[in-house]
């Protein structure tokens, strides 16, 4: 049996294994009625699970994978800058790896003394023109964290807990989701597997807490300095990684802009922090066409100096980049607090190249069709 549920895990993975969100399937894997496995397809954050049950006669197994995407097209860019037709000024030294979409002005040396550019060569890899906005995020995960972050938990899909007398919670994914109210500072130590927790508030987590796997949604996100752990947390206002965080792959950190109630809601990672995975920012909601958004009103990802990200940022605003992103960088405009102008990347360090071969995204993002093994959930 284990082999079988090995066999549906490599069934949903394969491209004839299309099946839809919470759809459930039946199959008899070689004809005989005798090694059944029941498939199915659900979410988790941003990324998809992929649950399989083998069952013969009395006896059944249950396995659950986290799978994902190959970042494709401009997504494996190193800079994609929307065609605002401010040029990209680089300056400093900063380094910039790998294909870049940049708008027809291309890119430039500043001409500020405290800004010039000591490098050789200001894009180190094929230019190409990019669109006046981004490639845009998927629909639908983006609806569904939105639901999320609006309240939306239905009674079936969850189980709603307001509190947890112990100091441990681990919740397996072949179980309904735990969905659990907090407010102010995180109460549990040890939190891990199929769980979501909301807050309505700023929601605080400790440096002491262990937390992986889950899935955090409030109003505001703040990180204590030293945390370490594994998650997905998405936010309304603002989310803060105070120094020296780590946040270990696949971890995921978005905000999302509903209306112009928060100004410039943000994200800032501060010094020496470490990410693997994806940071974006969504201004989902809002008609920009029809309502244009001022500067102080779109959304801002600060990365600080001598902070790194290992994976994707998109920044569906501003994108203020002073420490290291190996993977890419898409933005609607860079910015830096020093510089009278848009599209200052100063000091700042983007390589393509050096993203894992192995890296695994999410559909979120423009990616192959592929479906790829994240990990083995427990």
């Amino acid at each position: 049996m284990i082999r079988n549920t090995q066999s549906g895990i490599n069934y949903l993975l394969a491209d004839n294994g299309d099946i839809g969100l919470n759809e459930e399937r039946l199959l008899d894997l070689y004809g005989k009625g005798e090694d059944s496995i029941a498939l199915k397809r659900m979410n988790w954050g941003i990324f998809d699970l992929a649950a399989v049950r083998a069952f013969s006669n009395k006896r059944e197994i249950y396995k659950v994978v986290e799978f994902g995407y190959k970042p494709d097209g401009e997504s494996k860019c190193a800079i994609y800058l929307s065609n605002y037709y401010h040029p990209l000024y680089i300056g400093g030294k900063s380094i910039v790896k790998g294909t870049s979409y940049l708008p027809d002005r291309g890119a430039r040396r500043p001409s500020e003394s405290q800004f010039v550019f000591t490098g050789t060569q200001l894009i180190q890899g094929e230019v190409k023109k990019s669109g006046n906005k981004l490639p845009d995020l998927n629909k639908e995960i983006k609806d569904r964290v939105l639901s999320f972050l609006d309240g939306n938990f239905s009674e079936d899909e969850f189980e709603k807990n307001q509190t947890i007398e112990t100091d441990t919670l681990k919740r397996s994914f072949i179980e309904k989701t735990i969905l659990l109210s907090q407010k102010g500072t995180l109460s549990i130590k040890n939190v891990s597997g199929n769980v979501i927790i909301k807050s309505d508030t700023l929601f605080r987590i400790p440096k002491d807490c262990f937390l992986k796997d889950i899935v955090i949604i409030a109003r505001a996100i703040e990180i204590e300095s030293g945390f370490n752990g594994s998650l997905q947390i998405f936010g309304a206002d603002s989310i803060i990684l105070n120094e020296n965080v780590t946040l270990n792959y696949p971890s995921v950190v978005g905000v999302f802009q509903r209306d112009f109630k928060t100004a410039k809601p943000f994200i800032k990672i501060k010094n020496r922090c470490r990410i693997n995975g994806i940071v974006f920012s969504s201004q989902s909601g809002l008609d920009l066409q029809k309502m244009p958004a001022h500067n102080s009103e779109q959304t801002l990802i600060i990365l600080e100096k001598e902070a790194y990200l290992h994976g994707q940022l998109y920044a569906d605003g501003f994108a203020n980049i002073q420490g290291v992103v190996h993977g890419a960088v898409l933005c609607n405009k860079f910015y830096h607090k020093g510089s009278n102008s848009e599209n200052y990347l100063i000091d700042a360090t983007i390589d393509a190249t050096k993203l894992s071969t192995n890296f695994i995204g999410s559909s979120l993002l423009t990616s192959e069709k592929k479906k790829r093994l994240i990990k083995w959930m427990e």
